[in-house]
């Protein structure tokens, strides 16, 4: 199987995946679009007219993961980043995936009347 992928196996009642031994999760959401001539296409828009596209996308992402490196975030390092749900947040997780670190999910912040309620 080529570096980087994942195959689907939907031939019993449960699919499974298989991934690559090599895998880095931004290779297929962002490299590979950079590969394929989307550079220029728009992957993000916002309600504020905002976009970014997949050049501008990458390019962040490796500045990003890159800084990360330089804090010696390592391989199968957690790393905890809280950011707000706007464009940025995809260059956060992406760079998170660079040097081969591991996201993991964290509780939304809530204002108190919404966790009270």
């Amino acid at each position: 199987m080529p570096d980087h992928t994942v195959t689907v196996d939907r031939s019993g009642d449960v699919s499974s995946l298989s991934f690559s031994t090599t895998f880095n999760v931004a290779v297929p959401f962002i490299d590979r679009h950079l590969d394929e001539g989307r550079a220029g296409k728009v992957v993000i828009r916002t309600t504020g007219g905002d976009s970014v596209t997949y050049g501008t996308l990458a390019e962040n992402v490796n500045r990003c993961g890159n800084a990360l490196t330089g804090l010696n975030v390592l391989p199968a390092k957690r790393v905890l980043m809280i950011v707000k749900d706007y464009p940025a947040f995809s260059t956060h997780s992406g760079a998170r995936s660079r040097p081969g670190s591991f996201r993991f999910r964290s509780t939304r912040c809530y204002a108190p009347k919404t966790i009270n309620t």
